[in-house]
C-alpha cells in the first residue's frame, strides 16, 4: 500500500497528510480527507486571482486546528512525453508566489502504483524532493475501471494520439498546486487539418480533483463520461461530462454533482468553451483534435483538453478529458 493520499492516488505528505485519509494508490480501500473547522487564514496558494486550470491548496494552523483552503489559479502546466513514453516532463509556468520548476520523470524509474481518480485508473508518475515538496504526473490515456481493470476505452484500448492526466506540484508540507493537462502523444498527432462539413462525436472519460473553498472539507479525486460532438460546417462543439463519481465511494457522488454542458466554438485545430448545468455550475473548458482521419468516419481520430469550473456549494473542480470517435 502507498502512502495516504489528498487526492487519491498522488502523495499530500507532511501537514496536510496529517488531516487528510485518502483512498490509496493500490486502490482498495475509501475514504475522504477529513479537515477540522477553524477561522481561515491566508495562504499563499491562494494570494492571487483565480481563474487558471489549477488550483492552489494549502493549510493553515488556526486555534481550532488545521483549515484546508483553495482557489482556482493562473499557473499554467505543459506535460510532454516522450517517444514511447520513455519520460514525461512537467513544465510549470512561474506563479508569483512559487517557482513551480520543470520536472522530468523517467519511465519506468518513477513510476509507482496504479493512481485513482474517482472510478478509473491510470498510471503515475512521481519525485519526491524534501518531506512535502514533490512532483507528480498521472497520465489516463489508458484508463481502465478501478475495479475490473478493463480498459473504459472496450476491446481496442486506450488512445492512440493522445495523452491527458493530473498533474500535482508541492512546493512545501502545507502548500502546492494541481491541475489538469493534455497533449499529442507525438509531433506528428498534432495540429491536423479539419474538415469543412460534416461532424464527430467523440466519447471518453474525465479525470480530476475537487477541491473545498475556505475551509469547506474534503478534497477528492473525481471521474466522469465524456462526450464531445464536433461541427465542422458551423465550427462549433458541444457536449456534456455526466456520471461523477468521487473517490471517496465508488459509484456514489457526495458533492452531487451535476452533468455539466460543454458549448464551445473551434479554432484552428483546437477549441475553447463555456461550461454550465442547471444545478448552477459554471466553468470553462479546452482541447485540441489529434491524430489522423479514421477509415469511414469525418474529422480527427481524437480529442483532448482540460477544464474548470465551481459546484453551487462553491467547490472548486479542475482535471482532463480524452476521448475519440
Amino acid at each position: 500500500m502507498s502512502p495516504k493520499r489528498l487526492i487519491p492516488g498522488f502523495r499530500w505528505s507532511g501537514t496536510l497528510g496529517a488531516v487528510a485519509l485518502m483512498l490509496s494508490a493500490c486502490g482498495g480501500g475509501g475514504g475522504g480527507g477529513i479537515v477540522p473547522g477553524g477561522v481561515v487564514g491566508d495562504c499563499t496558494s491562494i494570494s492571487g486571482t483565480p481563474g487558471g486550470y489549477s488550483m492552489g491548496l494549502c493549510a493553515t494552523a488556526t486555534a481550532n486546528g488545521l483549515v484546508l483552503e483553495s482557489a482556482l489559479q493562473p499557473v499554467d502546466a505543459v506535460v510532454s512525453v516522450a517517444p514511447g513514453g520513455t519520460s514525461y516532463t512537467l513544465d510549470l509556468r512561474s506563479y508569483p508566489d512559487a517557482d513551480l520548476g520543470v520536472h522530468t520523470f523517467d519511465h519506468p524509474a518513477d513510476e509507482s502504483l496504479l493512481n485513482t481518480l474517482g472510478d478509473v485508473q491510470g498510471v503515475r508518475f512521481e519525485k519526491v524532493y524534501a518531506a512535502g515538496t514533490y512532483a507528480a504526473v498521472g497520465d489516463f490515456s489508458d484508463a481502465r475501471d478501478r475495479n475490473t481493470g478493463a480498459s473504459m476505452w472496450g476491446a481496442a484500448g486506450g488512445l492512440s494520439y493522445t495523452n491527458f492526466g493530473f498533474w500535482e506540484r508541492f512546493v512545501s508540507a502545507s502548500e502546492g498546486y494541481a491541475g489538469g493537462w493534455y497533449g499529442a502523444r507525438s509531433p506528428a498527432d498534432a495540429n491536423p487539418s479539419l474538415p469543412t462539413s460534416g461532424s464527430a462525436t467523440y466519447t471518453g472519460v474525465a479525470v480530476g480533483g475537487l477541491a473545498p473553498v475556505k475551509g469547506n472539507p474534503p478534497v477528492y479525486g473525481l471521474s466522469a463520461d465524456l462526450s464531445l460532438t464536433a461541427y465542422f460546417a458551423t465550427g462549433s462543439v458541444t457536449g456534456s461530462m455526466s456520471n461523477f463519481a468521487l473517490s471517496t465511494s465508488l459509484g456514489a457522488n457526495p458533492a452531487n454533482i451535476a452533468d455539466v454542458s460543454l458549448t464551445g466554438s473551434i479554432a484552428g485545430s483546437g477549441f475553447t468553451g463555456a461550461i454550465a448545468t442547471a444545478g448552477g455550475e459554471a466553468g470553462n473548458f479546452e482541447g485540441a483534435f489529434f491524430g489522423p482521419q479514421p477509415a469511414g468516419k469525418t474529422g480527427p481520430a481524437e480529442v483532448g483538453g482540460r477544464f474548470q469550473f465551481v459546484t453551487p456549494d462553491a467547490r472548486q473542480v479542475v482535471g482532463a478529458f480524452g476521448g475519440r470517435q
